[in-house]
């Protein structure tokens, strides 16, 4: 069990912005996180605090010129979206905080840790920081969910920990990230900076076709054979357009390390240029594993139409083609 005093909610945030009607829980969890911070050693959290990781390597903390190399992506759109509404959130605090909040070097940070590290709390009272739980690695076959203690002690949140499954001596506390769901990967790409379900350190769409009566999510349900073709047709032309401008930021950027590391030694001149290399080769991963996954199911969908026509009112061929080329 972890103490209720020990943990980050919506409910600790700052005055102000609990009363906002216009944060989410979320934004108001990050707005605790940056108040305990701003403490700094006299924080209760300072050494919980300080075992953070200062910077987060996901592309929602990339630079601009960083994020470029993704360009044409569902994982770039992705990105600008979650900034957008981050950027918002930051504007509605800034309204009465002070000092005022710094978009890059504070709120990106802090709604990373909460995105990265929170559990969610049942009957809707959002995500939990609950130090040391949050050491946990993910585990997609693992289910670590957080309870209230509804008995006489209110102050106590409860840790299920691997429900179903008896722990052993020495085996890790692993937690699932999604509340028991798999990990989803364009999740996992923007906020934690992973690439996921890969056997070749590429980040694949899954790219299936499933018949009446197999799991059917509310995306693209209804769409005909012929409307899956033109969309997955669609956005491989968005990847595609988008070509020159992906090298050119690679370009620019490597071009830019080269000037700012002339007066560096070797030394440092390879170890600042390490982080750059990685990004530069998960932005082309995930580019070229989208291609892959979207021209395979262009010929699936095209195999599809050859055989049954687009013709969904008869009983004879499937009524509905479902595709799910938006997960990387």
């Amino acid at each position: 069990t972890i103490p209720r005093s020990l943990c980050l909610t919506a409910r600790d945030a700052p005055s102000w912005a609990i009363e906002s009607t216009e944060l989410s829980l979320g934004a108001k969890v990050a707005a605790r996180l940056l108040a305990e911070r701003r403490k700094g050693s006299i924080s209760r959290f300072y050494v919980w605090l300080s075992s953070l990781p200062a910077y987060l390597d996901a592309p929602v903390a990339w630079s601009d010129n960083e994020a470029a190399m993704l360009q044409g992506s569902r994982a770039f759109r992705a990105r600008r979206d979650i900034r957008d509404e981050w950027r918002t959130e930051t504007r509605i605090l800034n309204a009465k905080a002070e000092p005022r909040i710094d978009f890059e070097s504070e709120y990106v940070w802090a709604r990373l840790i909460v995105a990265s590290r929170s559990y969610e709390l049942p009957e809707g009272l959002g995500p939990v920081l609950a130090p040391w739980l949050d050491l946990a690695n993910h585990d997609d076959e693992c289910f670590l969910a957080l309870d209230i203690d509804r008995g006489p002690s209110t102050g106590v949140i409860f840790a299920l920990v691997n429900e179903g499954e008896i722990k052993k001596k020495g085996q890790p506390v692993t937690a699932n990230y999604c509340g028991g769901r798999p990990m989803d990967p364009l999740k996992a790409l923007d906020i934690f900076g992973w690439l996921v379900n890969n056997r070749a350190d590429f980040c694949r769409i899954r790219s299936n076709i499933y018949r009446l009566g197999d799991p059917l999510d509310a995306i693209f349900a209804t769409l005909s054979p012929l409307s899956v073709l033109s969309e997955a047709n669609r956005l491989l032309q968005l990847l595609d357009d988008a070509s020159f401008q992906r090298e050119q930021a690679e370009r620019d950027l490597l071009l830019t390390q080269v000037k700012q590391s002339t007066a560096s030694s070797t030394i440092t001149k390879t170890n600042t240029a390490l982080p750059l290399t990685n990004r530069i080769a998960m932005a082309k991963s995930v580019v070229q594993g989208e291609r892959r996954a979207l021209l395979a199911l262009i010929h699936a969908v095209q195999e599809h139409i050859r055989i049954y026509g687009d013709d969904v009112s008869s009983s004879s061929s499937p009524p509905t083609v479902r595709a799910n080329f938006y997960e990387l």
